[in-house]
């Protein structure tokens, strides 16, 4: 009887990882609508390869990696832009405290709409709106060696 309750209980852990840390498998760019004058996806407002970082204003891991965003978003071989389901006044309090240059984008639907459960969660997409990498939590954005990394996995 021990060994079953050790592995229901293994189980029970391993699904809240994969519930927790799962990333939505397949979405492309052209599947993230944002809110601006009206919702469109966000490849219609920015083309070229787009490094799209979902995050929230109560989430210390999102804002602890934000001067790094900035940083790379000054010189990175594609655009920078950060996604949030907060509200407008917030956006724009992230956006002075850090004084961030990059697109702060409002969705036109909440995170978890689109499968994220856990952040920061980013996507990197390719020009034609294709994933090219994901990850769940804080990057070294800033880090040279990684965003060459980053620029290779473009050009393939």
């Amino acid at each position: 009887m021990k060994k079953w309750s050790t592995v229901l209980i293994l189980l029970a852990l391993a699904l809240f990882y994969f519930w927790r840390y799962r990333v939505t498998p397949g979405i492309s760019a052209n599947e993230i609508s944002v809110v601006t004058d009206a919702a469109h996806p966000i490849n219609e407002a920015y083309s070229g390869p787009l490094l799209v970082n979902f995050y929230a204003a109560w989430c210390g891991e999102c804002l602890a990696e934000m001067n790094a965003l900035e940083e790379a978003s000054k010189k990175a071989p594609f655009q920078i832009i950060g996604v949030t389901d907060d509200n407008h006044e917030r956006i724009a309090a992230i956006k002075q405290r850090f004084s961030i240059t990059f697109p702060l984008l409002k969705l036109e639907k909440s995170i978890k709409d689109y499968g994220i459960h856990s952040i920061p969660t980013t996507f990197l997409f390719n020009s034609d709106g294709e994933l090219v990498e994901s990850w769940i939590g804080g990057q070294p954005w800033n880090d040279d060696a990684f965003l060459n990394n980053l620029a290779s996995k473009l050009s393939k």
